[in-house]
Order: C-alpha cells, then structure tokens, then sequence
C-alpha cells in the first residue's frame, strides 16, 4: 500500500512519477509557469495526507482485531499491480505510445 501511495504522490520510481513529469512538463511548454508551479506544490501537499493514510495503516492501534485471510488471488492480483506500477516507472518508454494513442 506505501508503494501506491508514493505512486500518487509522484514520487520516483514509480508509474505516478512518470505521469506526473508527462503532464507537469507539458504545461510548461504550453506556458502554464505558474499553473506547474502550484501543481507541484499541491502535490508536496498530497505528501502530508497520503503519510496521514499510511500512518493510519501501520502505526495507529485499531479498535477490534481484524481477521485478514490471504486468497492467493488477492496476492497475485497485488504482485501484478506492484510489478505493473514499478515497471512503468523504471522502464516507461514501451508504454508511451499506448498513453499517446489513448490520449487522442
């Protein structure tokens, strides 16, 4: 879960970073100065609740005793997104053709 939390809050290398960088990057070419400038810092701002979140999972004693059994197709599902969301941060270039003809 803190891997897909840091993915939404950009944070390399993951595929929340790439995307970010795609659309921050994009808006300065377009002009967008300051529009980029207050993206990126409402995204240093996403820091703060997206930890909040994680701090709630791993850190805050819970109420009731909660019973989690592992399917082994939950597991697998979470091991394909995990894979998926940390290749297209490391290696994003066989995926940006696909994002280009999604996006028009």
């Amino acid at each position: 879960m803190i891997l897909f939390l840091l993915s939404l809050a950009g944070i390399p290398p993951t595929a929340g970073f790439v995307g970010k960088y795609f659309l921050f990057s994009a808006a300065m070419k377009a002009g967008w100065f300051w529009l980029t400038l207050l993206a990126v810092l409402m995204s240093a701002v996403s820091l703060f609740y997206y930890f909040r979140i994680a701090r709630a999972m791993y850190l805050v004693e819970g109420e009731g005793e909660l019973r989690w059994r592992e399917e082994p197709a939950v597991s697998a599902a979470i091991a394909v997104c995990v894979a998926g969301t940390l290749a297209m941060g490391v290696l994003p270039q066989p995926f940006i053709p696909g994002s280009r003809r999604a996006a028009f």
